[in-house]
């Protein structure tokens, strides 16, 4: 059990070299798609509604992106990331014929998750925005409701082109480009509106805002918890909440909240089976910031033990602290990674540590970089199952167990490279 294999009798089409296995109805499928230049997911839920979870896309031109630092694209830099990702939904899509999103999530506004307004970009005809990442795959493939952490007003913790934001970082590159890319989503806002589609904030808390919506009654044993975003958290008692952050109001621009720990959190389950996304949160405090930034600890407190956790943060320093990690302590852990520090090297060895919490654990990689290897050395890949591909969890329609499938991002089939599993849910 839990071994990797060429095949398995209760998998269909789970041949090492075939195409993704076809979503059937039950199932929860959650595809981690790589493009090396950010996260990207495409989730069918068990009765075939669909949500896009974030499509990151980096900007091309830039000394990073052409470096050892950065993953190279996946599966190649013939098209831009978007391209690659609308692609492969419409493959793998329930309704291939008809690929229409139910949901797209933006967990955050920052490049890797929603895509930077970088100057190869194509611009739309019609809604004058510039189509990278997020903006560009739902502006190919129809979405019915976006979902993101700032509607309507954009204004938390302060607007970016408020006066005193652009008086603290007055020529500061970086603001500038996030200034460009929340105005270009904005811009992508206002048409996608004027197509019909609905968008809304997170509601932490919520059970309904995520729900099942070809057969809503069909499947009782799942659901979709929004646990966190702008600091506001479940409470673990029905919708109740509470604020993790201090008044803005009392703050200065320095010590606003972060992006990251804005992020939305969210907790899939069906049945047993739990999957955790944490999207960028942090969880160690940088030198001399407040204990309030850490906010994996209070999250972990809310959520308790998961089947599989994505890597806060890409697995980045400050992520995966030792109460997060040892409250979760997930069997599975997926990351998401596209640079040379992804994972810190501390957070490799909390994710191994029997001494945080006993028990086997699997660790996948969408991109392990050489550099990586040459800074942490051999214990990578002895930690890791996989290291590149896409990553398909696949859990059976009563949550009791669940496979890993690792999809060849090196070709645009996307065939099956290996398979492991069954895994028993908790």
């Amino acid at each position: 059990m839990n071994d990797k294999t060429d095949r398995h009798s209760d998998l269909p089409c789970a041949r090492v070299g075939d195409a993704i296995p076809p979503w059937r109805e039950g199932c929860l499928d959650l595809h981690h798609i790589n493009t090396g230049a950010g996260d990207a997911g495409f989730f069918i839920l068990p009765d075939g509604t669909t949500l896009l979870f974030d499509a990151g896309e980096l900007d091309p031109t830039t000394e990073r992106y052409n470096s050892p630092r950065q993953a190279a694209p996946k599966p190649d830099g013939s098209r831009r990331p978007f391209e690659w990702i609308s692609d492969y939904i419409r493959r793998v899509h329930p309704t291939p014929q008809d690929p229409v999103l139910d949901y797209a999530i933006l967990t955050h506004f920052h490049e890797d998750h929603l895509g930077e307004a970088h100057t190869r970009a194509p611009t739309h005809p019609k809604g004058g925005f510039l189509k990278t990442g997020f903006t560009g795959v739902c502006s190919e493939l129809p979405v019915k409701k976006v979902i993101d952490r700032g509607h309507p007003a954009y204004d938390y913790p302060i607007r970016l082109d408020s006066d005193r934001l652009k008086g603290h970082f007055r020529e500061n590159p970086a603001f500038k480009a996030e200034l460009r890319m929340i105005e270009n989503y904005l811009r992508f806002l206002d048409w996608i509106q004027s197509k019909g589609t609905t968008v809304e904030a997170f509601r932490p808390g919520a059970l309904d805002q995520i729900s099942l919506q070809k057969r809503p009654d069909g499947f009782p044993d799942f659901e979709c918890r929004i646990v966190c975003a702008n600091g506001e958290l479940w409470s673990g008692d029905q919708g109740e909440t509470r604020q993790l952050f201090p008044d803005v109001e009392t703050l200065e621009i320095a010590r606003f909240p972060s992006e990251n720990a804005c992020s939305a959190v969210t907790l899939f389950k069906v049945g047993k089976f739990t999957y955790f996304n944490g999207a960028d949160i942090p969880g160690i405090p940088h030198i001399g910031d407040p204990e309030w930034t850490d906010v994996e600890s209070p999250v972990a407190e809310v959520v308790g033990p998961v089947d599989v956790q994505v890597l806060n943060h890409h697995g980045y320093r400050n992520t995966q602290n030792q109460d997060f990690t040892r409250t979760l302590s997930p069997r599975v852990f997926v990351q998401q990674n596209w640079s040379a520090d992804q994972p810190g090297h501390d957070v490799l060895l909390r994710m191994i540590s029997e001494k945080i919490y006993p028990g086997p654990r699997d660790l996948f990689a969408t991109n392990m970089l050489d550099a990586n290897r040459h800074v942490i050395g051999p214990r990578i890949d002895s930690a890791f199952r996989s290291t590149s591909g896409h990553i398909l969890v696949r859990v059976e329609p009563d949550g009791r167990r669940y496979w890993v499938l690792i999809l060849d991002d090196s070709d645009p089939r996307s065939h099956l490279k290996e398979v492991f599993g069954p895994y028993a849910a908790r």
